[in-house]
């Protein structure tokens, strides 16, 4: 019987090892005159490479202990930091004391304590509008302040509402969404259960992949061809199918609306007004809905049951002549055209629901 075993086992690991062995990603070299095979040899993983944009980016930014990265603060215009990316319009670069991006206007008066009228929270489509938000938003008596940031998730909207939107004692919380936001939700969860940095947990960048944490990966992380061909083996096998890799369709939208409702509970405490305002892709208003955008058709049916208020810029933007001219055409986020539609349908239903606590938009 133990011979039996011994020879089972042995088979087994005979098998298990031809299929590591066929699985690794080889890479044949050929002769150029003959075409024949001269050699093989597996392709390793390629490291991240970040672009220059992302690097001239990371200059100005710093980690931060709960949402992992900001903006690097009290950045004046006297330090002449320009960000640019893609086709946007470079512009000059101004923060707070927190690390949030506003105009020199808006951090002079919420430290001259101006009342804030509304907080802005999201990520690049709000963060990267804040300007324009501010701007659109004081032509009609209303203090706009931006507490949102690129690449944030909704937990990180939710602990940027914690602290420090709620000191600020707004009348309104813009709680902005868009299409893919809430694909990150299982990075920053993943990242908020290590004691790690938030660069260097994504690759050294603060947008790079996750760094793979845990069993065995620490420990073969200090052999890095072996590490290397360990990743190999298991991407070939697995083809980022691995358990616990990623959250079901279904996962993922129940922890999107739980955050939201955490949200509006937060702002509710407070007395804060708050509603959701979803921002649709460049995609999806030139092309229609698809299959790998279903959030708002899964989240919309959960939040007018829960009576949460939102804005859908959906319906205004069908009204446009040319849905693209709201969108930049190469970096895809809406452009100014399309901000001032956003800021106008904000403002509208804030006027609309000023009187007492919002209603869900039905």
């Amino acid at each position: 019987m133990t011979t039996f075993a011994v020879k089972t086992s042995v088979f087994c690991i005979l098998i298990l090892s031809a299929q590591v062995v066929i699985s690794l990603d080889w890479e044949l070299s050929r002769n150029l005159e003959t075409g024949r095979i001269t050699g093989a040899h597996v392709g390793w993983p390629k490291p991240y490479e970040p672009s220059q944009e992302v690097l001239a980016v990371q200059r100005h930014q710093r980690e931060h202990p709960t949402l992992g990265f900001l903006w690097e603060p009290d950045i004046d215009t006297s330090d002449d930091v320009v960000v640019a990316w893609g086709d946007i319009p470079a512009g000059a670069l101004t923060t707070d004391e927190y690390g949030f991006a506003n105009t020199p206007s808006a951090i002079t008066m919420r430290r001259d304590s101006v009342p804030v009228d509304i907080i802005g929270l999201g990520a690049s489509y709000i963060g990267g509008a804040q300007g324009l938000f501010h701007e659109y938003c004081a032509l009609k008596g209303y203090f706009y302040y931006n507490l949102a940031h690129g690449r944030f998730t909704l937990p990180q909207y939710n602990l940027a509402l914690k602290d420090p939107g709620l000191s600020l004692n707004p009348r309104w919380a813009v709680y902005a969404v868009n299409e893919v936001s809430f694909v990150l939700i299982p990075d920053f969860e993943k990242w908020q259960a290590t004691n790690m940095g938030w660069f260097d947990f994504h690759s050294g960048t603060w947008c790079g992949p996750a760094r793979e944490t845990g069993f065995p990966h620490d420990i073969l992380r200090q052999w890095p061809r072996v590490h290397d061909t360990y990743r190999s083996v298991m991407q070939s096998l697995f083809r980022n199918k691995l358990p616990g890799k990623t959250l079901s369709r279904a996962k993922l939208m129940d922890k999107t609306f739980a955050y939201i409702q955490d949200a509006q509970a937060m702002a509710a405490q407070y007395n804060v007004n708050f509603v959701v305002l979803l921002i649709p892709s460049r995609n999806r208003m030139i092309h229609g809905p698809s299959p790998a955008l279903y959030m708002f058709e899964e989240l919309v049916p959960r939040v007018k049951e829960a009576r949460i208020p939102f804005i859908d810029l959906r319906e205004n933007y069908r009204t446009a002549e040319d849905p693209a001219q709201l969108y930049f055409k190469q970096d895809a986020h809406w452009n100014s055209v399309g901000v001032y539609r956003a800021v106008r349908e904000v403002l509208a239903y804030i006027e609309t629901n000023s009187s007492g606590n919002a209603k869900a938009m039905e």
